[in-house]
Order: structure tokens, then C-alpha cells, then sequence
């Protein structure tokens, strides 16, 4: 899982853009809505919301989607494929094939996998299911033990693994991925940016990038499918009037986009960073205009117009050798931008009362309004298809904040119950939050529906 986490930020850490372009459908618990004032944020979200505000930040965030038995297999299956990179002279660690032993184990009790998954991988050895009763995790752990000590089996373990992901057409390849339960898959999200404000006017850089791992029975593979990354700058700001009660905003960015041109192999992941041809890449600019109307103090209604002017190339025209050719990329698109209308609409509305020691904040924003009302057109939705449709466009919040120290929230967005927790020390402020699709309250089948965790750190001044 380390190494999974490390990939995870080698896709975004040489990346910086601003928001609005591939990822703008992700949102978390700490965005600012659109009928707020969030600071530096939200001249990501609605650039009126920074009108006379002062900052400088710097934050980070990680993030997971995935059923959570698809998360233990990819685990377990990442830990043995990167063993294949040890020196065959090299013993597999205690703690390695304990942790695979464990992890398979569970999944084995909750009937996740069965006897064959297990034999294709342990077959002639300590781990033998004919020899070790897997439902029995202290048996598990003892057999794991005897193969860490054993070099000949290693020798067995090693040879099954490595035909497994790197000899697809090989028996033992089969075998393993005939007995998976089904595709597996998991996608990981990481971003950060820094930035800027004085008296309602600034710029920043922002890093985001997603990766999806994804486990192919019927092809016999174990890949990184897909990685799209943005880079690029932001700026902007607001002004304020009427005594406050009116703030516009304008914004504009330019940022590089990037994905990989073919699925990364398991044993091979390192090879995204400067293998050859191994990136496509592609550019997004666009020009935000919003505006924020305070009827009274504590109510704030917001509309945002997206990409008034602006283009985006998803095309990905142009082959580079990894993250390398970030930066010449960058340049070679910026002389060749189009420019087009592609006007979308944001609005919402934020109540939060001046609360001294308990802050309460409601919040509802709808985004994407003409394409909502495009797509209900060009389909042919009835009502009830229109209001399922609308769902994917709205987002519900309640956060609050105790003491101006404690934070908590809650948001329904896209399909998903998001709940947080966190805290701002001063300077720092930590939060971390766990989402789950609403299909769960439906199945009431928790391992195979679709949950979210992200953390967030941040630095403001």
C-alpha cells in the first residue's frame, strides 16, 4: 500500500494548475460553496467570494475511491508484484508475505475469494489451502512464517507470481485470474496548491492528478489504466459594492493536461515517470466571471459563469517521455490556443449567522445549469429522468465549527454522503473525511459499493 500512496503523489507532485477543467466534478467536504467566502479558495470556486480578503496559503490533498474489498486485493497483489523487483537471492520480507497472508485471509473469511485464487498463488507451498486452514488467521500467520523462512518455496512463490503478471497466456496466469471475483478497480486522487491574496486580488498554482489501478480477469492483467494530471497557473479577484452587499469577481487560468498514453504494467509503474511516449498531453484555459449578492449579512446567493471564453484540447496531441516534457509542452500549446465559447452557469445560496462560540453553515449549490438543461433536452427526460439527472448537479453542505477551533460537515454530492471531521490550529488545519455512494442504502452490501476517504492539510496565514 505504500508504494500505491507513492505513485499516487508522483502523479500530481510535478504538476500545479488551477481549478475549473478535468476534475472540476470532485468536490469535498472544506470547498467553498458558491454563495460563500472561502478565502483563497474560492477564487477557485466563485472569484467574487475573494473580494477584499488577504491571504496566503499552501494545502494538500489526498484522496481514495473504491469498494473497500477491491482496495485489500490491489493491496496484496501491488506487494507481490513489487517483490518480483528483489534480487532473486533476496528473502521476501517477514512482514511482506505476513501481510499478504493476513489480507488474503480476510477476504478468504468474507467469501471475497475462494480456494482457487488462493491455490493458483500457493500451490507447493507453507500456504498450500490443502494444508492450512485459511478461515483460521493465527494458522495463516504460522504457515506465512515457514515460507518467509524458506527459500525454496520463495523460489515457487516468485516464479507463480511472476507468470502471473508478466505471462498472461501461462496456466498459472490463468488460474489466478480465473478465479478472481470480478474487475477491481481503484482510483486515487492527490492535489495541492499555493497562493495568494491582497485585498481581493492574487494568483496561484495548483497540482492535481488522478490514477486508476484496475485488476482485468477477462484480459489477464493488473495495470495502472489511466492517469490524468493538470498543471498550470490561476488569477484573479473581486471587488465589492453597495457598502459590501455586492462583490463581481473575474478569474482566468491556463493549465497543461496529461495522461498516459497505454496502461503502466503492475511490475513497471516507475516507467510513467520518464519512460519513452509514455504521456499525452493536451492544455485547458478559460476566463470565470462570478458575482456574490448579500442580501443581508448572513445570506449569500452566488453565480458563477464558467469558461465565458476559453478552450480545452482533450485531444491530447502531443507524445512526450513522462513527466519530462511537462514544461515544453506547456510552451508548444501556448502558442496555438483556440478560442471558443463554451458557457456553463454555477449558482447557489449560503445562510450562515454570525454565531460567536457554535457556527452553523447550509449551503446548496447547482452546477453545470445549461448542460443540465441541454442534456434533458437532447435525451428526452421525463421528470422522473430529469430529477435523477439533477442529482449529478447538485450539492448539498452543513459545516460548522465550534470554539473557531473544531470543525465538522457533512455534503451530498454526486451520488455521495460525505462525513468529516477536523480541526484549525491557527495556522494549521487538518481535516479528514469518508464518503460512501448512496447504492449502499440500497444493497446494504458495504465491501462492494463504491466509498471515498480524503485528507486534507493546510497552511494559511
Amino acid at each position: 500500500m505504500k508504494r500505491l500512496l507513492l505513485l499516487s503523489v508522483l502523479q500530481a507532485l510535478p504538476l500545479m494548475l488551477f481549478a475549473g477543467t478535468l476534475f472540476e466534478t470532485e468536490k469535498v467536504v472544506t470547498d467553498p460553496f458558491i454563495g460563500e467566502r472561502g478565502g483563497f479558495q474560492s477564487l477557485f470556486i466563485n472569484p467574487a467570494g475573494v473580494a477584499g480578503e488577504s491571504a496566503f496559503e499552501i494545502s494538500s490533498r489526498g484522496g481514495l475511491r473504491a469498494k473497500p474489498d477491491d482496495v485489500r486485493l490491489i493491496a496484496t497483489m501491488t506487494t507481490l508484484s513489487q517483490e518480483l523487483q528483489l534480487d532473486a537471492d533476496t528473502d521476501f520480507s517477514l512482514n511482506s508475505v505476513e501481510r499478504i497472508g493476513k489480507d488474503l485471509s480476510k477476504l478468504y473469511d468474507a467469501g471475497v475469494i475462494n480456494d482457487a485464487l488462493i491455490d493458483s498463488l500457493f500451490n507447493g507451498t507453507s500456504l498450500d489451502p490443502s494444508s492450512v486452514n485459511w478461515k483460521d488467521r493465527d494458522a495463516v500467520e504460522k504457515a506465512a512464517q515457514k515460507l518467509a523462512d524458506n527459500s525454496s518455496e520463495q523460489t515457487i512463490l516468485r516464479n507463480k507470481v511472476e507468470k502471473i503478471f508478466n505471462e498472461p497466456e501461462s496456466d498459472e496466469a490463468k488460474a489466478f485470474y480465473n478465479a478472481l471475483p470480478q474487475n477491481i478497480s481503484m482510483s486515487t486522487l492527490v492535489s495541492g496548491n499555493m497562493g495568494f491574496l491582497i485585498d481581493g486580488f492574487g494568483a496561484g498554482v495548483y497540482v492535481q492528478g488522478a490514477g486508476d489501478f484496475n485488476i482485468d480477469p477477462s484480459n489477464r492483467s493488473f495495470s495502472l489504466d489511466s492517469v490524468h494530471s493538470e498543471l498550470g497557473v490561476i488569477a484573479g479577484g473581486g471587488f465589492e459594492l453597495f457598502e459590501g452587499k455586492l462583490a463581481l469577481g473575474i478569474t482566468g487560468n491556463y493549465g497543461v493536461l496529461a495522461r498516459n498514453s497505454a496502461p503502466i504494467p503492475a511490475t513497471d509503474f516507475e516507467s510513467l515517470i520518464n519512460g519513452p511516449n509514455s504521456l499525452l498531453y493536451g492544455y485547458s484555459w478559460g476566463v470565470d466571471v462570478g458575482a456574490l449578492w448579500r442580501p443581508t449579512p448572513e445570506l449569500g446567493v452566488g453565480v458563477v459563469f464558467n469558461d465565458v471564453v476559453g478552450s480545452t484540447e482533450v485531444d491530447y496531441s502531443r507524445m512526450a517521455n513522462g513527466y519530462a516534457g511537462l514544461f515544453s509542452s506547456g510552451a508548444f500549446f501556448a502558442s496555438k490556443l483556440d478560442y471558443k465559447v463554451t458557457l456553463d452557469m454555477d449558482a447557489g445560496i449560503t445562510w450562515q449567522p454570525d454565531w460567536k462560540v457554535f457556527v452553523p453553515r447550509f449551503s446548496f449549490d447547482l452546477y453545470n445549469v445549461i448542460g443540465y438543461a441541454q442534456d434533458v433536452i437532447k435525451y428526452e427526460d421525463n421528470f422522473g429522468e430529469a430529477l435523477n439527472r439533477s442529482l449529478g448537479h447538485m450539492r448539498f453542505g452543513a459545516n460548522f465549527t465550534l470554539f473557531g477551533i473544531l470543525e465538522a460537515g457533512a455534503q451530498y454530492y454526486n451520488h455521495y454522503l460525505s462525513l468529516g471531521l477536523g480541526a484549525d490550529l491557527f495556522i494549521l488545519e487538518v481535516f479528514g473525511e469518508v464518503k460512501v455512494h448512496d447504492e449502499v442504502f440500497k444493497t446494504r452490501r458495504f465491501g462492494q459499493m463504491p466509498i471515498g476517504a480524503d485528507v486534507l492539510v493546510r497552511l494559511h496565514f
